[in-house]
């Protein structure tokens, strides 16, 4: 048995690593979509960054999010001093996946460039993380159909001997 357990937390690792990835890859599209629109509206992206940390926090259903945890950190390093390029960087890094990573350098070469750029980007990622969050979608759903063939044909099978055993019995008695 003790021999089991390292593998046993390895494997509850890999699960809690699994579902950290799903879970910041599926609010990956809202982050960009409210960024995107509260830019629009004339917010500096550390405002908005704000607002939506603090309307996660306060809304009623707000369960354990990784995507407004990691948030509030940059937030938080922001207050403390640490300059938004590197706060931005950390944040891309501390996440890990691709298109945070991107993000976050769209934010850092605003901070060099401007705004007027920014949206443009903004916009033209917010159509790719929408496309990529369909696929996201369509990949559950035919892993999830996958899943149900098995009980499919338990199904399939149990009325096929439904009908083929009084079908059996009846041709045997006449």
């Amino acid at each position: 048995m003790a021999l089991l357990i390292p593998f046993v937390f390895a494997n509850d690792n890999k699960k809690m690593l699994l579902q950290r990835k799903e879970q910041l890859l599926s609010d990956y599209p809202d982050l960009i979509t409210k960024i995107n629109l509260l830019i629009n509206t004339g917010l500096t992206i550390t405002s908005s960054l704000r607002r939506i940390v603090n309307d996660y926090e306060h809304s009623p259903s707000s369960c354990n999010r990784y995507l407004y945890k990691e948030l509030k950190i940059c937030i938080s390093q922001i207050d403390n001093g640490i300059s938004e390029a590197t706060a931005y960087f950390y944040l891309g890094r501390r996440i890990g996946l691709p298109c945070y990573i991107k993000f976050c350098s769209l934010l850092e070469q605003n901070l060099k460039k401007g705004t007027k750029e920014l949206r443009l980007l903004l916009s033209s990622e917010v159509t790719f993380a929408n496309e990529e969050k369909r696929r996201n979608i369509k990949k559950k759903y035919e892993k999830a159909s996958t899943k149900l063939i098995f009980p499919m044909m338990l199904i399939f099978l149990s009325i096929l001997i439904l009908i083929m055993i009084p079908a059996f019995f009846n041709i045997s008695f006449n």
